[in-house]
């Protein structure tokens, strides 16, 4: 797969999300989706890139170089050639089932599958479509092209609320953090906010901390609260070294 024919086939994906064709990086009206976009569709993505964007060997890569990060517990990593079908996959889950756990393709995104109560027949068989797939070919997102394909269970990480935590994803250039990225309700009624770094401001100006109403109405806060180690005012450990050097945005 090329970066040509990628940009072919995830350019329309692209135009009716925004509205337009995707820009290059380097044009003055290219926004951080078009730097996204466009480091996304490069086949060249690294051993080492890919190792952090497999699930279960991601946890092992980030305690490697930050050995006190703590990371969800893996329960089991399962490969997707052992499940013929959705039927072997219940059958490898069930032992899961009631636990506090979540089952996941560890090469894609998407199919969450929570197992603290029975999922339906229509969940097992998403999850199991979903991992069977090469997900890179969905939208041409490169880093997953060619991982192993596993379904990874993993114990829920504990919320203060009764929904999942929320969700922190950091964009980095050259292994600098730029944005952060916070997703509430990610399984819900979701809604997000872009914040610059260090100082953790709104990406937009417009953006004032206020929580659409559908999220108010749940009881939801209206300002998102930062875990410990973030401030306001920067990062409160210094970064870590030994990060891949080519532009990318983890997930």
């Amino acid at each position: 797969m090329t970066r040509a024919f990628n940009h072919l086939i995830a350019g329309p994906h692209f135009a009716r999300r925004f509205g337009r064709w995707p820009l290059s990086p380097g044009d003055a009206a290219a926004t951080i989706n078009d730097v996204i976009f466009a480091r996304m569709i490069e086949p060249d993505w690294s051993a080492l890139h890919r190792r952090f964007v497999a699930k279960d060997r991601a946890k092992i890569e980030a305690q490697r170089l930050a050995p006190a990060l703590r990371t969800a517990e893996t329960l089991a990593v399962i490969p997707v050639a052992e499940l013929p079908s959705p039927e072997h996959l219940w059958a490898r889950l069930q032992p899961f089932v009631g636990r506090d756990a979540i089952a996941k393709p560890g090469h894609a995104s998407g199919a969450a599958t929570f197992l603290r109560h029975a999922p339906s027949e229509r969940e097992v068989r998403a999850l199991h479509d979903l991992a069977r797939r090469d997900y890179a070919t969905i939208l041409r997102e490169m880093q997953y092209w060619r991982l192993p394909k596993t379904i990874i269970v993993e114990a829920m990480v504990p919320a203060r609320a009764s929904g999942p935590p929320d969700d922190y994803k950091f964009h980095c250039v050259h292994g600098e953090p730029l944005l952060a990225q916070v997703d509430h309700g990610r399984f819900g009624a979701a809604w997000s906010r872009l914040l610059r770094l260090p100082d953790f401001a709104p990406l937009d100006d417009a953006d004032g901390l206020v929580a659409p109403s559908a999220r108010r109405g749940a009881g939801c806060c209206a300002c998102p609260t930062l875990p410990p180690w973030m401030t306001r005012t920067g990062w409160s450990h210094p970064p870590v070294s030994g990060w891949p050097r080519r532009s990318g945005s983890p997930r």
